[in-house]
């Protein structure tokens, strides 16, 4: 019989969002698909249209995992994942954006190599998602 309980791990995953919808849903399925559940997502947007915040929280109420949202305005990517790690409440940060999608096991196999070493620094493996 297999167990429905939702493994999560210590990590806050902080994604800086600007007028990108599209690969923002894809982004936010692939964490939903992920072996280990991240401790929160936290979501800085910047982008032009409030249109982006009402579907994002659609998608976001829609999960499993808990989520900060914030709008900032005019904000840059360096900006964003500044104000989203001090948001965070995990042990760990992991940082995507709406073009790096991690596979199914990005971060249980980051954290298993926190568990194994001292290390300050991991990186996962991702699909980069280009203009089209």
């Amino acid at each position: 019989m297999m167990s429905d309980t939702i493994v999560r791990s210590s990590i806050s995953v902080v994604i800086p969002v600007r007028n990108d919808r599209g690969r923002l849903l894809v982004l936010l399925d692939a964490l939903e698909l992920q072996t280990v559940l991240p401790h929160e997502l936290i979501i800085i947007d910047s982008s032009d249209d409030s249109q982006s915040c009402d579907l994002i929280h659609k998608k976001l109420n829609s999960g499993s995992t808990p989520y900060v949202y914030k709008q900032i305005q005019g904000s840059y990517a360096g900006r964003s994942i500044n104000i989203g790690a001090n948001l965070a409440r995990g042990d760990y940060l992991g940082f995507l954006d709406t073009k790096t999608i991690p596979e199914c096991f990005w971060i249980s196999s980051c954290m298993e190599q926190f568990k194994c070493s001292t290390l300050d620094v991991v990186f996962g493996k991702t699909l980069f998602v280009g203009e089209n």
